[in-house]
C-alpha cells in the first residue's frame, strides 16, 4: 500500500488518500504556504516579500477624523494608509470639518483600490449639528452616520463597515466604531441617543467599538478608522476612515515595499491633523494595513479571516 498526500486546500493543510502500486507520493498543489502581516501602529514601515512570493493581496484603512473641542476648534483629519504608493491601494482618512459655524462633511475619507468603503459620514443633513464619529469605511459599503445634535440619526455600517457614533441629546456625541482587517464580516451598528452616557457605534468585520461620550467628554473613534465624536458646545463629529483593498499586486522576492499606516485625527500621528488643545473632543481611531499572500486568498472575504 503506499500513502498519497494531497494539499486541495493550500495552507499547508494536507489531506491523506491510500493508493496501491507500492509508492508513496507527495502532492502540493500550492507551492507557497500562506502568510500575512498587519501593521496597526500609526507610522513608515518596510515590507521585504518573502522568498516565493510573487503577488499580494491588501487592505488598508485610514485614520478616522477627530471630533471638536469646547474651544470650538474644528475637527482635525485622520492620516492615509497605504501600501507602496497612493496610487496601488489606499484607505484615506477622514476630512477635517469646519470650525464654529460650519456643519457636516458630506461623507468619510475615500479609498483607491480594486473594492472598499468611504468612511461614514457625520449628521443627516447640512442643517442639524452632527456630534456623534462617522465609521470606518467596509469591504463593500460605508461607514454608518454619526447621530445629530437634536435627533437619533446614526445608521449601521454597510458592506461590514462600522456603525455611526450615537451622543447625548443637545451636547456630545461618541465615537464612530472601527472596521476590522479580516476580511468583510458583520456590519457595525449605530449608537445609542440616550442621556449620560451615550454609546459608540459598534466595530464591524470584527473592529472595535467607539468610545462613549460624557457630558464633558467626546467618544474616541474606534480601531480602525472611526471617526471621534464632538465636545458639548461646538457640535462637529469626525468623519470615517476610508477602507480600500487591493488583490494580485505584483511583488518580487527579497525587494522591499513602502507601508504608511496613517494616525487618527487630533494626534498628529504620520499624517493626521493635531488641533490645538483638542482637550474634550473625541480623537479619530487609528488607520492600519494588512498584506496577506498564498494561493486561494482574495479580499473582500476569500480565505483572509483571522484563522486562515
Amino acid at each position: 500500500m503506499s500513502v498519497t498526500l494531497l494539499n486541495s486546500g493550500g495552507g499547508g493543510q494536507f489531506q491523506f488518500a491510500s493508493t496501491t502500486g507500492g509508492q508513496i507520493t507527495m502532492y502540493n498543489s500550492y507551492a507557497i504556504d500562506w502568510g500575512s502581516v498587519s501593521y496597526t501602529t500609526p507610522g513608515t514601515y518596510s515590507w521585504t516579500a518573502p522568498t516565493g512570493v510573487t503577488s499580494v493581496c491588501v487592505v488598508c484603512i485610514g485614520g478616522g477624523a477627530s471630533g471638536t473641542n469646547t474651544t470650538g476648534n474644528g475637527t482635525e483629519y485622520g492620516g492615509n494608509s497605504y501600501f507602496i504608493n497612493t496610487t496601488t491601494v489606499m484607505g484615506i482618512g477622514g476630512p477635517r470639518n469646519g470650525a464654529g459655524s460650519a456643519l457636516g462633511v458630506t461623507v468619510g475619507g475615500s479609498y483607491v483600490g480594486d473594492g472598499g468603503g468611504n468612511g461614514g459620514r457625520v449628521g443627516a443633513s447640512s442643517n442639524n449639528w452632527p456630534i456623534g464619529g462617522g465609521g470606518a469605511g467596509g469591504y463593500t459599503g460605508q461607514g454608518g452616520r454619526g447621530t445629530d445634535f437634536g435627533g437619533n440619526t446614526a445608521t449601521a455600517g454597510s458592506g461590514g463597515a462600522g456603525g455611526g457614533g450615537g451622543g447625548i441629546p443637545n451636547n456630545s456625541g461618541a465615537g464612530g466604531g472601527g472596521t476590522g482587517l479580516y476580511g468583510q464580516g458583520a456590519n457595525g451598528q449605530p449608537g445609542t441617543f440616550t442621556a449620560n452616557p451615550a454609546f459608540g457605534g459598534t466595530g464591524g468585520s470584527g473592529g472595535t467599538t467607539g468610545g462613549n461620550a460624557t457630558s464633558t467628554q467626546g467618544g474616541a473613534g474606534g480601531l480602525y478608522g472611526g471617526g471621534g465624536g464632538s465636545a458639548t458646545g461646538f457640535w462637529l463629529g469626525g468623519g470615517g476612515g476610508g477602507l480600500g483593498w487591493k488583490n494580485n499586486i505584483s511583488v518580487t522576492p527579497g525587494n522591499s515595499y513602502t507601508v504608511v499606516v496613517g494616525g487618527g485625527g487630533g494626534t498628529g500621528a504620520n499624517g493626521a491633523g493635531t488641533g490645538t488643545n483638542r482637550g474634550n473632543g473625541g480623537l479619530g481611531g487609528g488607520g492600519a494595513v494588512r498584506i496577506v499572500w498564498g494561493t486561494n486568498r482574495a479580499f473582500p472575504a476569500t480565505n483572509v479571516d483571522s484563522g486562515s
